[in-house]
């Protein structure tokens, strides 16, 4: 208002609020922040209020790329605020406009004023000798106030230029350095992703392989176990038939024995007597120990030595008979093994004498149906 009293209302437009909010506002907005300080108590406070009411420097500060503040130090009473501009006289003059470092992050409540950065500053007004030769000789104000106002321009507009062409610089190094982290973050997202998908490939090859060892030791111990369950299945058959050498060895047969014709699953056919007090047990053991009776025979050995007397059943083993034993004519099965065999076949008229097949519980890959050896009455 003093302003506009003194010199009237042609002046720049000045912004209507304290220094603090107009940074914020120029560093919002992308414009430049001129600063006036001044104080209409100092000598020059004349000389620059004509200056600033000058046509062509009012159109220059104008223009929308400028933000204008003005303050007279000495109404305010802010007298710290030149010396934290730098001003070393007044009036001083300072040009802002953003940095060309790299941006700062903006604190809470700011909108980026602290990339604002003072880029020119002009402390106090030249004397009439220090102007060009015309107003040096005839004093003239006039030429003064046109000279002046000329010269804030051209160095504002000087400022201006300099200043754009740096910060246009900065900026693209600024993009070149954006993207290059764009890139590295890109190359690093990248990197990190094939280095996961190896990680996982890694992982996944792992539990392959330990499932693969797992495999190989179940087959392994599946293996061994059929194996010792083989060995011990022929331990009992080795020890079953020299339990029936002793038994036919050490009781003669009493009177009313029988004789069985029994063709085996292999097609060969046996014939054996059997005690009228046997159990049909001794028939399935009889059958079960035809191999190992051969090899005996032929061999005079068995695995486990040459003693046959000395093969012990096995610890634990329960023996699994996979056939039964039937007659064809009538067709009967006998698969209960407690029971006496005498009384068994009798009831179906088929003692003293009987032909039985070995028929096997599982099918099997011989057809023992189409052998030349028929059914036996």
């Amino acid at each position: 208002r003093y302003f506009e009293s003194e010199y009237g209302p042609v002046h720049p437009p000045l912004f209507a609020g304290t220094y603090a909010a107009a940074r914020e506002a120029a560093a919002r907005e992308g414009r430049y922040l001129v600063t006036i300080l001044w104080s209409k108590q100092h000598d020059d406070a004349r000389a620059l209020g004509r200056v600033l009411t000058h046509p062509t420097l009012v159109a220059f500060l104008s223009q929308p790329r400028f933000i204008v503040w003005a303050d007279d130090i000495a109404a305010s009473g802010v007298y710290g605020l030149p010396l934290a501009l730098g001003a070393t006289e007044l009036p001083s003059l300072g040009v802002f406009g953003e940095s060309t470092r790299a941006p700062v992050p903006a604190p809470p409540g700011s909108r980026g004023s602290a990339n604002l950065t003072q880029i020119a500053r002009m402390d106090g007004l030249p004397g009439l000798d220090e102007m060009v030769a015309p107003a040096t000789a005839t004093g003239d104000e006039h030429v003064y106030r046109e000279y002046l106002a000329r010269a804030l321009i051209r160095e504002l507009d000087r400022t201006v230029a300099r200043h754009g062409l740096a910060l246009s610089a900065a900026r693209r190094g600024q993009q070149v350095r954006t993207e290059e982290q764009r890139l590295r973050r890109q190359q690093d997202a990248a990197y990190e992703a094939s280095l996961e998908r190896d990680q996982q490939r890694a992982l996944e090859a792992q539990a392959q392989a330990e499932r693969e060892r797992a495999a190989r030791e179940e087959a392994e111990r599946l293996l061994r176990e059929e194996q010792r369950a083989k060995e011990a299945q022929q331990q009992w058959r080795w020890a079953t038939l020299a339990r029936l050498e002793r038994d036919a060895a050490g009781a003669p047969s009493p009177a009313g024995a029988g004789k069985l014709s029994l063709r085996l699953e292999c097609g060969r056919r046996v014939v054996h007597t059997f005690a009228a007090d046997a159990t049909v047990q001794h028939v399935f053991d009889f059958v079960e120990t035809r191999e190992a009776a051969a090899e005996w025979a032929r061999s005079g050995t068995t695995p486990f030595g040459a003693d046959l007397h000395a093969v012990q059943p096995p610890e634990g083993y329960v023996h699994t008979y996979d056939f039964v034993l039937v007659s064809q004519c009538p067709r009967v099965v006998f698969d209960d093994r407690d029971a006496p065999l005498k009384a068994a076949l009798a009831a179906k008229g088929l003692w003293p004498s009987a032909a039985l097949i070995v028929e096997p519980l599982y099918e099997s890959d011989t057809d023992t149906d189409d052998d030349d050896d028929g059914p036996s009455a």
